[in-house]
């Protein structure tokens, strides 16, 4: 019985580590998006208060500090 509940243990492990891991590229390409409509519109207020949302959540000063 000690197999199954390691391998179902496993499974549950790797399953919450992929939803991690789209999340992050979901949040990534979200910052890209915004990056991507400043550019060509940089006056644009509510891409820039999404981006700034973006990077204190993901806790990217730096790139914040460059948007200021």
């Amino acid at each position: 019985m000690s197999g199954n509940v390691d391998t179902t243990e496993r499974k549950i492990e790797a399953e919450r580590v992929l939803r991690s891991v789209k999340g992050v590229e979901a949040v990534e390409n979200a910052i890209q998006v915004w990056q991507e409509i400043l550019a060509v519109k940089p006056d644009a207020q509510k891409a820039r208060t999404v981006l700034r949302e973006l990077y204190i959540q993901q806790g990217r000063f730096d790139d914040l500090e460059r948007e200021a």
